[in-house]
This record gives C-alpha cells, structure tokens and sequence, in this order.
C-alpha cells in the first residue's frame, strides 16, 4: 500500500520526501507518523489544509481551540504518548453476530501492561483530560484489536495500517467527546 507522511509542522510528504500540495488524493494512502508527531501536528495539518477540517462536525472547533492553546508545553504530567487503535468486535452470540469496527484515542501512562500492546503503559479515555494537555504528546498508531463476542481477558492484537481518512476521521470522532460532562459515559 502506498503511504504519506506526517510530519510533525503538519505537512504531508511521500516517501521521497516531496510535499503533498493537496491532501485529498492522500486520503486513501497508509499513513505513517514521522518521529516528533503530537497532536498538534494533526492540528497544524487541519489548518494547513482547511478543507480537511469538513470531515467532521466538531474540527473547525477543535482547531480554533488548539489555536488558543500554549505554542508548546502542552503536556499533562504522568502521561506519556497518546495512540489510535482500531477495534473488532465480534458479537452478538448466541442470535445473529456482526462485527463492528471502531477507533479509539488513548492517552497512555506508566503503569501495567496496556491493550496497546506496550508493555508498562495503561490507557486512559481524553475526553476529561483538556485539550492544553495533550497537544505535546506523542502521537503514535497503534495496532488492532480483536474482541470476540465480548471476551476482553482474551483480546488478540496485531499489527494493522490506517489510511490517513482513518486518522483523521478517528481523532475527529475522540475529539468530538472533547470536555464532555463526567456522568455522561458511553462505552462500547
């Protein structure tokens, strides 16, 4: 699969290291996270290329609101990396099973062992953490995990791809949640 490049001043590049000038024909290509990448790269990127920022509702917020945030030290103490992951989750036994695939932003800290496959890190939902603590984070993908028929003791992870429509659409959606109300909790 063909891939793009994020760096971290929130350009895309192709492998050879030229600039993509437009980022919709890269939507479908495997992204990559260079070294240094945060979720301020994922902003810089939104705002390099504003017609990205259509691909969900709540981004033209959350950019302007990255935008009010500290030009750097945008770090909560104790966390050490935000990931994206996909999920499948197979359910529905005993009747009709279907899989449902999702995607999740984690905000990682020391600790046991973490589903995203790092070992001495625990995962932690972002939505009640603010925005000005988790901009200078590093940002990585994680794998995939598979969930079948709700058995989270015994979850397979494996290594996976995600196309940039991918990353964007999953920290779109996370950051969507952004400062939601405490008692409201949605899981999965």
């Amino acid at each position: 699969m063909d891939t793009v490049h994020l760096a971290p001043d929130g350009t895309l590049r192709a492998p050879d290291g030229s600039t993509h000038a437009d980022p919709l024909p890269c939507l479908r290509l495997a992204a990559v996270l260079d070294a240094g990448c945060t979720l301020r790269s994922f902003f810089a990127l939104l705002a390099r290329h504003a017609e990205l920022q259509r691909l969900g509702p709540f981004l033209p917020a959350a950019v302007a609101d990255a935008a009010r945030c500290p030009a750097e030290g945008c770090r909560a103490d104790g966390l050490t990396g935000l990931a994206l992951r996909k999920t499948v989750d197979l359910i529905g036994y005993p009747g009709g099973p279907r899989a449902e695939i999702y995607l999740s932003l984690r905000a990682l800290a020391p600790g046991a062992n973490s589903p995203c496959g790092r070992d001495g890190e625990t995962e932690h939902e972002i939505r009640f953490i603010p925005l000005d603590a988790l901009l200078d984070l590093p940002l990585s993908l994680g794998g995939l995990r598979h969930v079948v028929f709700g058995d989270r003791t015994r979850v397979l992870d494996c290594e996976t791809t995600f196309s940039l429509f991918e990353v964007i659409e999953g920290l779109a959606w996370e950051l969507g949640f952004q400062g939601g109300a405490r008692h409201c909790s949605l899981r999965r």
